[in-house]
């Protein structure tokens, strides 16, 4: 194919940008027919073919991904709202399908947004386009997660996309738990992933356990997603619309640490285009969180949260930054955190310590923090929550 002969001339740094898998539609006399497309060695990343704008049209986009994951695929996506337009419909898609295949496009690996019809947000209405800036927002924010998890996923020869078993919930590499609303419905049944506890990515308060199941409430401007507990989650920050900084994140990459425990250590290792990345890392000894972070060329942000000092007058002294100049200056709020330069904020009542290391923390010397009396919040437990059972699977179009 076209792929093989460039790279007969070129090497192999030929790429294609196509289908991963696509389906051949059923007849009277075949069902579904999935095809593999591109070469996984070449397509790093494809969208899933050309569907209808409608729910039929958003779930059967849903199974080729399942598909694509599957067949081991790094990464994919498919046309937010469907490349064709739905029949009786004036747009093309109704705001409803347009939003919910949206909030799935920017947890996937690849988001993208086009085809016939209407597919400029506030082509439908302002609430729609407030909705997908932030859901632009967040996808942005994971490009360096996506970005270390793609190298990871091809070396290993996995998918980014991780499905789950007779549902259209799926892990997002190996920190984050989607559970998408591809139905004109606004709310979720759904068993969580055993091994770990969830924390709600919307309510940094609220934790699922592993293996429980509940009824979850996602209004149309809301998709249930999760971040593993005690995970390290890089993120690139440069607004303030999903909470985890503002505009003057941009430039830092802010390392968001979910309510660590105890006894426990994790570490994560952060790919970039050049350079030897970056090693964070950290350890729950005690009363006291030590993090740390390898040699790196651009500035760091931790955001650590369900966390609590252990009294009021340790807070002045919380954090010791292990540099030549170890004093850090404690801001009253978190709008000063972001103009100022070493410092750090303890937001009580968020239950999350902000910390800048500053220009110290370079190329050369890395950072490492020790962070005293303090202790992991005790979560709100999810209402509504009980053990699994079994999860019954009714849908016509199953993926398995």
């Amino acid at each position: 194919d076209f792929v093989s002969y460039t790279r007969q001339g070129g090497g192999d740094q030929g790429r294609s940008m196509g289908r991963p898998v696509d389906g051949i539609p059923a007849n009277t006399l075949h069902p579904v027919t999935y095809l593999d497309y591109s070469p996984r060695n070449t397509c790093f990343a494809g969208w899933v073919g050309d569907q209808a704008g409608d729910w039929l049209g958003f779930e059967i986009a849903m199974t080729h991904m399942w598909r694509s994951a599957r067949a081991n695929y790094v990464a994919f996506g498919s046309d937010i709202g469907g490349y064709l337009n739905a029949p009786d419909e004036p747009l093309g898609r109704s705001k409803e399908v347009f939003i919910r295949w949206a909030q799935v496009g920017a947890f996937v690996p690849f988001m993208e947004n086009g085809g016939n019809g209407e597919h400029r947000p506030w082509g439908f209405d302002n609430d729609t386009l407030a909705i997908y800036q932030r859901l632009v927002a967040a996808h942005m924010e994971l490009s360096s997660y996506l970005y270390s998890a793609g190298a990871e996923a091809y070396e290993t020869g996995v998918s980014i996309m991780k499905p789950m078993d007779l549902t259209w919930n799926f892990n997002l590499w190996t920190d984050m738990f989607v559970a998408p609303v591809i139905t004109n419905e606004t709310e979720r049944y759904i068993v969580f992933p055993l091994g770990h506890d969830w924390v709600d990515f919307w309510d940094n308060k609220t934790v699922y356990r592993g293996g429980s199941v509940t009824h979850y409430q996602a209004p149309l401007d809301t998709i249930p997603v999760f971040v593993r507990q005690g995970s390290i989650v890089p993120l690139v920050v440069t607004n303030h619309l999903v909470g985890h900084g503002d505009a003057n994140s941009a430039g830092a990459l802010t390392v968001l640490i979910t309510r660590p425990l105890a006894g426990t250590s994790e570490s994560k290792d952060v790919r970039q285009q050049s350079g030897h990345g970056i090693r964070l890392g950290y350890k729950m000894d005690g009363v006291t969180l030590h993090v740390t972070a390898s040699a790196h060329s651009q500035p760091l942000i931790f955001l650590i949260r369900g966390v609590s000092v252990t009294s009021q007058s340790t807070v002045s002294d919380l954090v010791n930054c292990h540099l030549a100049d170890p004093t850090l200056a404690r801001l009253p709020d978190r709008t000063a955190l972001s103009a100022a330069g070493r410092s750090f904020f303890f937001d009580a009542a968020a239950e999350e310590l902000w910390i800048r290391p500053g220009t110290l923390s370079n190329t050369e010397r890395g950072v490492s923090l020790s962070i005293s009396a303090i202790v992991s919040t005790s979560p709100v437990i999810a209402k509504h929550m009980e053990e699994a059972r079994s999860l019954a699977f009714n849908n016509p179009h199953d993926v398995i």
